[in-house]
C-alpha cells in the first residue's frame, strides 16, 4: 500500500510540475531579497507596545509565567506581555498570517524541530540570534548544552523555557536492602542483571518502562551515536535514520533485546499499566525502577509516602563499557513569532531577557519540576535551598548537563510523531509476542523509519 501510495504522490508532483512550468525549462530564480530586519527603529508607536503569548504550561508553571510577565509590565512602560493558555499551538500557528499570529509561542521537541526546519518565506519565527547580535547579551550563562536542540550554525533559533533529563527513577530502600548501589547503575546492562537480582530475590515489580522511543533515543545520545544523518538533524533535516550501520546497529539491537530479555523473564511491568498508575505505585514503594522525566519529579514526590525513598539519574548507556558522553538536554522553548512589527518582536526578546533572569530562572524552576535554564538560577539560594530540602536529584542533572559538550543531543525530527508512533507499535508486538525476536523487531524498525522519512519529504514535493 505505501508503494502505491509513494508512486501517485510522485506522478502527482511531476504532473504539477508539468503543468506549472508549460513544459518549458523553469525560469531561472529571482534574486534573494535583502535580510529583512527586525529591529526597530524610528519613533515607538503610542502607547504600550502589546505582546500576546501562548503557552500550554498549566498549574504552577503557567502562574508563574503570567506572574512574570505581570512584574515584566510593572518594570517598564513600552510593553505589555498578556500570557494566554493555548492548545495545539503548532497547529494554530501553521494555519495563521502574521494579523492573527500571536508574539511569543511555547513549545517542546517535537514541534520545536517542526519550527527550525522551516526556511524561507514559510519560516514563522524570527531567530532570536538578531536580537542578541544587537544587545550584545551574552548567552553563556545557559545550561550550555542547550544549545545543541536550540542553535544552528551556532545561532541561537529560540529560548530555552524548561530544562528536563530523560531517565529513570530509583527506589533506593528497595535496591538497598538487596545489596545494590544505585550510582552503580549506569547501563541497561547493569539495570537487566539488577532486576534479575530483584525478581529472584522476591521483588514483584523490579522495574516499569515508560512506552516511549525517548529513552532509545537518549541511550545512544549517551553511547556517542548518532542515529539520524545530517548530524542527528542539527545540519538539516534528516533524510536517512542510521539504525542499521555500524555501531547504531549494534547498539540499537541491544537495546531491543535488553525489552525482549525483560519481558521474556517477567521483570517488565504489565504494559497496560499507565504512567499515572505507575507513579502512585512507585510512590508507595511497589515499583523499584521507573522510567520518567526529571520534570516528573515533582510529581511524584507528591505522591510517595514519607517512608519512601527515591532519586533520580539520568539516562544510561546501553553497554556497561561504554563511558557516558553525556545527557541530551529536553524541555521546552519559546520562539518570537514573525509579526512584520519589530516593535513587537523586539519587545518580545525583551520579555525573554528579563525571565531569564536569576529571579525568574529559579522561580519557574521551582514551579515547574524542571531544572533552571542558567547556571546562576541554579546557584541561587532560593534553588539550593531546594536541592537541599526537597530534590537533591537536580544538582545530579545539573552536573550531568553542564559536563556535556555542546552538540551531544537527541534528534530533533519534524516527522518525531510518527517515529514515536513506530516505536511504540514494534515495542508493543516485542514485549507480547514471544516468536517476534529482537533482530526482526529491529528489522522492521529500520523499514517502518525509511518509509516515515520517504512519505515526509514526499509531503514537501521532494523526492528521495
Amino acid at each position: 500500500m505505501k508503494k502505491i501510495l509513494t508512486t501517485l504522490l510522485i506522478s502527482l508532483l511531476v504532473l504539477g510540475f508539468c503543468f506549472a512550468n508549460g513544459g518549458s525549462e523553469a525560469a531561472a530564480p529571482a534574486a534573494a531579497p535583502a535580510a529583512e530586519s527586525h529591529i526597530p527603529t524610528g519613533n515607538p508607536p503610542a502607547g504600550k507596545v502589546h505582546i500576546v503569548f501562548w503557552t500550554n504550561m498549566s498549574g504552577d508553571s503557567q502562574v508563574c509565567t503570567a506572574d512574570a510577565a505581570a512584574a515584566f509590565n510593572a518594570s517598564q512602560d513600552r510593553y505589555e506581555v498578556e500570557v494566554i493558555y493555548t492548545s495545539n499551538i503548532l497547529t494554530k500557528m501553521l494555519t495563521s498570517t502574521v494579523e492573527d499570529r500571536p508574539n511569543l509561542i511555547h513549545s517542546s521537541g517535537n514541534d520545536s524541530a517542526s519550527y527550525i526546519a522551516m526556511e524561507g518565506a514559510d519560516r514563522l519565527y524570527v531567530p532570536v540570534q538578531e536580537f542578541i547580535d544587537y544587545d550584545k547579551y551574552d548567552m553563556s550563562n545557559i545550561v550550555h548544552n542547550l544549545a545543541t536542540n536550540y542553535t544552528r550554525d551556532g545561532k541561537w533559533q529560540c529560548v530555552p523555557y524548561g530544562n528536563t533529563s530523560t531517565g529513570y527513577f530509583y527506589n533506593t530502600d528497595i535496591l538497598s536492602a538487596h545489596g545494590i548501589n544505585v550510582d552503580d547503575l549506569k547501563s541497561y546492562e547493569a539495570i537487566y542483571e539488577a532486576c534479575k537480582k530483584l525478581k529472584a530475590e522476591g521483588v514483584e515489580h523490579p522495574f516499569f518502562y515508560r512506552i516511549h522511543v525517548d529513552y532509545l533515543n537518549y541511550a545512544l545520545t549517551a553511547e556517542g551515536i548518532e542515529y539520524f544523518n545530517n548530524a542527528n538533524g542539527k545540519a538539516g533535516t534528516p533524510t536517512a535514520a542510521l539504525f542499521g550501520e555500524g555501531k547504531c546497529h549494534e547498539a540499537t539491537l541491544a537495546f531491543f533485546q535488553f525489552l525482549k530479555k525483560m519481558a521474556q523473564e517477567d521483570m517488565l511491568m504489565d504494559i497496560q499499566i499507565g504512567n499515572t498508575d505507575a507513579r502512585n505505585m512507585f510512590g508507595q514503594g511497589e515499583i523499584a525502577i521507573m522510567g520518567g522525566y526529571s520534570s516528573g519529579i515533582d510529581p511524584t514526590i507528591k505522591v510517595t509516602r514519607e517512608d519512601v525513598h527515591f532519586v533520580f539519574r539520568p539516562s544510561p548507556t546501553i553497554f556497561a563499557a561504554t563511558p557516558s558522553a553525556g545527557q541530551s538536554p529536553g524541555g521546552a522553548c519559546i520562539f518570537v513569532c514573525d509579526v512584520d512589527d519589530p516593535w513587537k518582536e523586539y519587545g518580545s526578546w525583551e520579555f525573554l531577557k528579563f525571565f531569564m533572569q536569576d529571579e525568574w530562572t529559579c522561580k519557574f524552576a521551582q514551579a515547574s519540576g524542571y531544572v533552571p535554564i542558567t547556571m546562576t538560577g541554579a546557584q541561587t539560594p532560593e534553588y539550593q535551598e531546594y536541592i537541599k530540602t526537597k530534590n537533591p536529584s537536580a544538582q545530579v542533572i545539573l552536573d550531568a548537563m553542564d559536563a556535556t559538550p555542546i552538540g551531544v543531543g537527541y534528534a530533533l525530527l519534524p516527522y518525531s510523531g510518527d517515529y514515536n508512533t513506530i516505536f511504540k507499535n514494534i515495542f508493543t508486538k516485542l514485549v507480547t509476542t514471544p516468536e517476534y525476536t529482537a533482530e526482526k523487531a529491529l528489522d522492521d524498525f529500520i523499514k517502518e523509519c525509511k518509509d516515515m522519512i520517504e512519505m515526509y519529504f514526499l509531503s514537501k514535493g521532494i523526492v528521495l
